[in-house]
């Protein structure tokens, strides 16, 4: 089977923002979700250099805390699922609708729009495992994550872009431990965020 891209990775005919529009939205929203957050980072085509971009995307590891439920009862609270509802109730953000006209406000993946801006913002949960696959996936660009898979795929191994690597021939899981690792397990070059199409 031919691996396919995620329809949010290569969906074409969006309005485009200025790198700077994109930059002030982004840096508005991290300023806020950086300190419930493990490790957050700004993908996609905004970390591409790309002069306009479709939207902003955020790859973050959420910070866990154990906090009370109710009077009897204590658990694993996440803490940036949090703050992006303090950042609805403020007027900073505001879930937005896929192209299906569905809400997409998960556990891992939510779509919103900076409320000033009106740019959209994908948030993209993972864990630390996951992480640098998972960033490579979400920079892009849809040619690019083309390019890994089907290298992958010349290996005989499948590239698991949401999890933490990639399954030999054999079906044995392997994490990338880093962007480099991603290309390096494919027999290719590694391409800075700016370099990859």
């Amino acid at each position: 089977n031919r691996w396919r891209l995620p329809k949010a990775v290569t969906s074409t005919g969006k309005k485009k923002f200025d790198r700077k529009v994109a930059i002030s939205a982004a840096g508005e929203i991290t300023n806020y979700l950086a300190g419930s957050c493990e490790r957050i980072i700004v993908a996609g085509s905004l970390r591409r250099r790309k002069l306009t971009v479709g939207d902003v995307e955020l790859v973050y590891i959420p910070e866990f805390k154990i906090e009370k439920l109710d009077l009897l009862t204590e658990g694993r609270v996440n803490q940036a699922d949090k703050c992006l509802q303090n950042l609805i109730k403020l007027g900073i953000i505001a879930k937005r609708k896929n192209v299906r006209g569905s809400e997409v406000w998960g556990e891992k993946n939510k779509l919103a729009v900076h409320c000033k801006t009106g740019i959209p913002v994908d948030f993209f949960s993972t864990t630390v495992e996951a992480w640098y696959n998972y960033l490579v996936c979400r920079t892009g660009g849809a040619r690019n994550n083309t390019l890994i898979a089907e290298a992958y795929q010349r290996r005989r191994w499948k590239w698991n872009p949401y999890s933490a690597g990639y399954t030999d021939n054999h079906g044995l899981p392997h994490r990338n431990a880093s962007e480099a690792m991603v290309y390096e397990n494919a027999g290719l070059k590694y391409l800075h965020p700016w370099e990859r199409p």
